[in-house]
């Protein structure tokens, strides 16, 4: 898979007094993997094994996703990446929580959830795992945030809204945002 011009940027990280990266301007970075799985890796718990979190986005259908790899063929209908967030573990961990791959039925809406029934709604059956995260906030790490943003466009009547995961706590400013909390915690 193709790196989208992510070589040339590079996150920078302040560690806060307990030794947690802080992610308060952190907001949707990019920055190279190679750069930072070392590291990262280095602060993971015994048994976390890290891969990147890469954000995409269709414009067309107004919609994001979270995952490790883009679904097959799914860059030949309208989705590219869009940055990522951090690194996921791919496999369970002291302290892990299990990150879902969710979707809302009869809309165009994915997101991610710690809820194995989906919130109600669907699981992905492509990867109804994402992978795992820490539960709570450890030395490298931090906070995942899931917002939405509202408005978008009607279907079947409805106005839906567009679920997005994020480093950001004010959602990127995007418009009519609405926070639906902190996931749990992914490395950097």
């Amino acid at each position: 898979m193709k790196m989208l011009k992510m070589a040339a940027l590079v996150l920078a990280v302040s560690a806060s007094t307990a030794g947690a990266a802080n992610a308060q301007d952190v907001g949707m970075k990019a920055w190279s993997a190679s750069a930072h799985i070392e590291s990262a890796q280095a602060n993971a718990p015994e048994g976390a094994t890290l891969v990147q979190l890469y954000r995409y986005y269709n414009p067309k259908e107004i919609n994001h996703y979270s995952g490790r790899e883009m679904p097959q063929n799914w860059q030949d209908l309208g989705w590219r990446q869009d940055g990522t967030n951090g690194f996921i573990s791919y496999t369970p961990f002291a302290g892990s929580r299990t990150l879902y791959n969710c979707f809302i039925p009869g809309g165009i809406d994915l997101f991610t959830s710690t809820d194995a029934n989906c919130e109600g709604q669907g699981k992905a059956t492509w990867a109804p795992i994402t992978g795992y995260i820490a539960a709570s906030q450890i030395p490298g790490t931090v906070p995942l945030y899931r917002c939405q943003r509202g408005g978008i466009k009607k279907i079947n009547g409805v106005w839906r809204a567009d679920h997005f995961d994020t480093l950001s706590s004010v959602c990127e400013n995007v418009p009519n945002p609405a926070m639906d909390g902190v996931l749990g915690y992914v490395f950097l």
